[in-house]
C-alpha cells in the first residue's frame, strides 16, 4: 500500500472516530499532550501521527491500532 494512501486513511479515521465520539479536536489533543492546531494538522493529513500517539488514541478510544488503518469507515460505537 502506498505511503500517502495509508496516511490519508489514518487521517480520515482520526477525524471519523473523533466525530463519532462527539469530541472536539482540543479534547483529543489534550489526550496526546499537544495543542489543537497540531492535532488539526494530523487530521488534515498535513503532518503524520507517530506510532506512540496512535497507540495512545487506540487506548483512549478502546480500539485496536489496526482500526485506524481500516478503509471500510465502519466503527463500533462504545458507550
Amino acid at each position: 500500500m502506498e505511503r500517502n494512501h495509508l496516511n490519508a486513511i489514518i487521517s480520515r479515521n482520526l477525524l471519523l472516530v473523533r466525530r463519532q465520539r462527539r469530541l472536539s479536536q482540543t479534547e483529543v489533543a489534550a489526550v496526546l499532550r499537544i495543542k489543537q492546531p497540531s492535532y488539526n494538522r494530523m487530521e488534515s493529513g498535513k503532518t503524520h501521527i507517530s506510532a506512540d500517539q496512535l497507540a495512545m488514541l487506540a487506548e483512549f478510544y478502546d480500539l485496536s491500532v489496526a482500526a485506524f488503518f481500516n478503509e471500510s469507515r465502519k466503527y463500533e460505537r462504545y458507550a
